[in-house]
């Protein structure tokens, strides 16, 4: 697997250059991991990196993260109910950081993405998720809504 560390720096000191500050910044991790790699938590990849202001992850969509990581050849995700897990961990890693879970359960999202028989997460499941981020030491929530999503 090649190694895209050089270019993720040099974006960041172009920032920098840039703006003549320092920038906020994180990095958005996908849902799973290939095989080979850690957890999707941005600390587990970018963790040493002095410009990574803000620890990221993608708790996920997924009611069954098994069958969609077998079925799309991954070797991990997330089970989007136990969000605080990850988040938890982020939380405790270091340097400190704040952490955000950075895509969670979307409302009117079908569950384990596009699979019809198993419903879609409701309202409920995303305050669920809001809260489950906040208690487990998130510094805020990102909330997304299937129906919004599509205008992309």
């Amino acid at each position: 697997m090649a190694s895209f560390y050089a270019a993720y720096d040099a974006i960041a000191e172009g920032l920098k250059e840039g703006i003549g500050v320092k920038p906020f910044i994180t990095y958005h991790p996908p849902c799973c991991s290939e095989w080979g790699t850690a957890p999707p938590r941005t600390s587990l990849y970018f963790g040493d990196r002095e410009w990574l202001s803000m620890n990221m992850l993608q708790s996920s969509h997924f009611l069954d993260p098994k069958a969609f990581v077998k079925s799309n050849r991954f070797s991990f995700g997330w089970k989007a109910e136990f969000n605080y897990q990850p988040i938890f961990d982020e939380y405790r890693s270091e340097p400190i950081r704040p952490v955000i879970d950075g895509e969670s359960r979307y409302e009117n999202l079908r569950k384990d993405d596009f699979y019809l028989k198993k419903g879609s997460w409701a309202s409920y499941d995303s305050r669920n998720s809001a809260y489950h981020s906040i208690f487990a030491g998130a510094a805020g929530h990102t909330y997304g809504d299937n129906s919004i999503y599509q205008f992309f």
